[in-house]
């Protein structure tokens, strides 16, 4: 009757700990509590506004008798469903259930709305109740008049035997199983439902379990308690806004599109939000895009400065000591997430934004700010270039690695990534102040060529980084971000090899096109000597590239560190499995950029 999903026996009621008890009986019950009364309440409600009905019994379920003693075994529902946390032993599968019961709710209230049952039962008297007549009376008053098919009794009481029999011996099974069936006759015999009521119940239920509790605990959560807690302090809560609240609904569908829709069942609500945030931006687009028709492009004064480098090499704290000086313009926060709207609107809406904002990035310390520079490759993405950043978005989809280079993009692709990037610089020379844009993305380290064709006179600073400290905070980054910012729960493969991979595919691509640079116009710095001595290797920045007077922005400089004074960086552990395996992978950026191979950090 029910199928076993696992196999282990032990202990069938275990009281869970504070924490999981809270949980269960503090966030989940009354969840259940509230859904369930909405659906179920509401499918009542509307019935009850028409006169159509369905003909579920046949005649010789008419005569059935009543046997009100049998409200008891009814009734055993719900101190059942009060049990059904002492049967579970984490909160996946809390979760797993909870939403499981929720579906199958939502599943039975649309069956009641279509096919609204007709009652055949003539109201029992007093008499006829005998003793069972209060609890009789309150069991009735709960079911309602209208919902007779599927039966939800049933329903409930299949996934809850299945709870039972996933981890108690063959006696609690038996037991479980028999308790089904007592609940499916009692249904009958106190005159609540007809045959066909608990057929549909069960097989409900039979879905629930087989189907989509199997379905949710696969995807539920599988990063580690600790990288959860981590994750958990910054209060990425569904309804504040994420790294792409500014993206218009046709880049959105298109990323629904290209993953398969794949949404995981825990991340509708924030994919909903992006739906409806998406369609207003769409309109704001629309606008500005009338405005930038009218308006003459800005010349480009002078070539751009790009701050290139592999994730968490330092190319953020370096970008933000040179936005200090006046003659760079640079992305603000506004710029880089709400491409789409104009700067008025963006000041408008900034009090909204530090309630909905978040305070620090998800895998750092770092404080944004609405002045902060901010990367492009964001905004790019939200204003229709293909970007493999889209792996953030569905983190189970790995094929978006591709697009890290230029050669992974179709020619209509590349095509339409040049128009974007091009109206984005347009935008900052014609919004922000500073003679010369500053722009800062780790993906740019693999397309030097496409920016050297956009921009032939661009200068570049590459930034590289110990691997031994760059990888675990590569990989940290990369959860964090996929569980904070997806609209996939991340699945158990480890994004280990998705950081060697990264790495070598950028520095193939650098590799091939770096070398055409001249030294005025690339100069590679060390992450280790920006954080020892910022002050000593921006002035050696601004000599090789010949960015103008250091001593004009030095003051502004000094401010900034002593501002940064407090801060402190993430401490990420390597074990020696991974040190061997960057070491195998990672070997050429040893060698290239100096470090030392086989010096590994002390725990």
């Amino acid at each position: 009757m029910i199928k076993e999903l696992s196999l282990s026996r032990e202990r069938l009621l275990v009281w869970p700990d504070r924490k999981l008890a809270g949980f269960a009986y503090g966030v989940l019950t009354p969840l259940l509590i509230v859904v369930f009364f909405a659906i179920y309440g509401g499918a009542d409600l509307v019935t009850g506004l028409h006169d159509y009905r369905v003909r579920l019994h046949m005649d010789w379920e008419v005569q059935l008798p009543l046997v009100p003693s049998m409200i008891v075994f009814y009734a055993s529902l719900y101190p059942a469903c009060v049990l059904l946390p002492l049967m579970i032993r984490t909160r996946r599968e809390l979760r797993a259930a909870a939403w499981t019961l929720i579906t199958v709710t939502a599943a039975g209230g649309v069956v009641f709305l279509v096919c609204p049952g007709q009652e055949a039962w003539v109201a029992p008297t007093d008499a006829e109740l005998g003793p069972w007549r209060m609890l009789y009376r309150l069991v009735d008053t709960i079911n309602l008049r209208h919902n007779y098919c599927p039966s939800l009794h049933v329903a409930w009481a299949v996934v809850i035997a299945e709870m039972a029999c996933r981890r108690g011996a063959v006696p609690a099974r038996i037991l479980a199983r028999c308790w089904v069936g007592g609940i499916a006759v009692s249904t009958m015999l106190t005159h609540q439902h007809y045959l066909v009521d608990v057929v549909m119940g069960f097989a409900v239920g039979l879905v629930g379990t087989r189907r989509v509790f199997p379905w949710l605990l696969r995807t539920a959560e599988h990063l580690s308690t600790s990288t959860r807690k981590r994750l958990r302090r910054h209060g990425y809560a569904w309804w504040r806004l994420s790294l792409w609240s500014g993206i218009h609904f046709g880049m959105w569908w298109r990323v629904l599109t290209n993953n398969r829709f794949r949404v995981s069942l825990t991340r509708i609500p924030q994919a909903l939000l992006i739906t409806l945030l998406s369609l207003m931006n769409s309109v704001l687009r629309l606008c500005r895009r009338q405005r930038r028709v009218r308006l003459r492009r800005q010349p480009g004064r002078v070539a751009p400065l790009l701050i290139i480098g592999h994730w968490r090499a330092g190319t953020t704290h370096l970008h933000e000591l040179l936005s200090v000086d006046s003659q760079f313009s640079y992305p603000t926060l506004s710029m880089a997430f709400m491409p789409h709207y104009p700067p008025w609107f963006c000041r408008m809406l900034q009090p909204l934004l530090r309630i909905a904002g978040h305070g620090v990035r998800p895998m750092d310390n770092i404080v944004i700010s609405e002045s902060s520079p901010q990367e492009d490759e964001f905004s790019l993405l939200l204003q229709g270039s293909p970007s493999p950043y889209e792996f953030l978005m569905f983190p189970r989809e790995r094929r978006h690695q591709d697009r890290l280079v230029v050669s992974g993009y179709s020619d209509r692709e590349l095509e339409e990534r040049k128009r974007v990037i091009v109206d984005h610089v347009d935008r900052i020379s014609r919004e922000a102040p500073g003679d010369r844009v500053l722009l800062k993305s780790p993906i740019y380290t693999g397309q030097l060529e496409l920016l050297l064709e956009l921009f032939p006179r661009a200068q570049f600073i590459h930034l590289v980084r110990n691997p031994y400290q760059l990888f675990p905070s590569a990989v940290w980054m990369m959860q964090a971000l996929q569980y904070t910012q997806g609209f996939q729960i991340p699945n158990e493969e480890p994004v280990d090899e998705f950081v060697i991979e990264n790495l070598r595919i950028l520095y193939e691509a650098f590799d091939r096109h770096s070398p055409a640079i001249p030294a005025e116009r690339l100069i590679n710095v060390r992450y280790e000597d920006v954080v020892q001595s910022p002050i000593e290797t921006v002035a050696k920045i601004y000599r090789q590239l010949e960015l103008g007077p250091f001593e004009e922005m030095r003051p502004g400089l000094e401010q900034l560190l002593a501002r940064q004074g407090n801060y402190i960086t993430n401490a990420h552990v390597i074990d020696d499995a991974q040190c061997v395996q960057i070491e195998s992978e990672w070997g050429f950026y040893f060698q290239r950029y100096q470090y030392v191979l086989g010096e590994r950090p002390e725990r």
